[in-house]
């Protein structure tokens, strides 16, 4: 079964540099990355012509409602970024997004308690990498 993926906010630093979400969801032979969303038209065209030019669209909204991907990866502007957990929540799709989930802890833990309450699935990369069990 292909998963269909759908990005938001890609002129965030990690959607192709550091933890490079594009470039790795590009080359799993189960996913298929449909579109690709920026506020910036110029560089949503950039972004999307170096993962295979998938479709482009300046509101997240628009785009997931033309694409109906199966999960979407949320990156964005910090400030931005609980409204847009928000609108994934209440349109019913599974994500993970980049951290931080918000500005402070009210706008995360208003996500956060969304997500539960809707027992939906809302992920955040924390990586451990010094943690004691992550040390090998």
């Amino acid at each position: 079964m292909t998963i269909r993926v759908a990005a938001i906010e890609v002129s965030h630093w990690h959607a192709l540099n550091d933890a490079a979400y594009l470039r790795h969801l590009i080359a799993m032979p189960d996913v298929n990355l449909v579109a690709v969303q920026d506020s910036d038209p110029d560089l949503v065209a950039r972004r999307a012509a170096e993962v295979g030019s998938p479709a482009t669209f300046t509101d997240h909204r628009k785009m997931l409602a033309a694409t109906r991907p199966d999960f979407v990866l949320a990156l964005g502007r910090h400030r931005q970024m609980a409204a847009i957990a928000h609108d994934l929540l209440d349109l019913g799709y599974p994500f993970l997004m980049e951290k931080p989930m918000g500005i402070d802890a009210i706008e995360v833990e208003a996500v956060a308690a969304k997500a539960a309450r809707l027992g939906a699935f809302a992920a955040v990369p924390l990586a451990q990498r010094y943690a004691p069990f992550a040390i090998r």
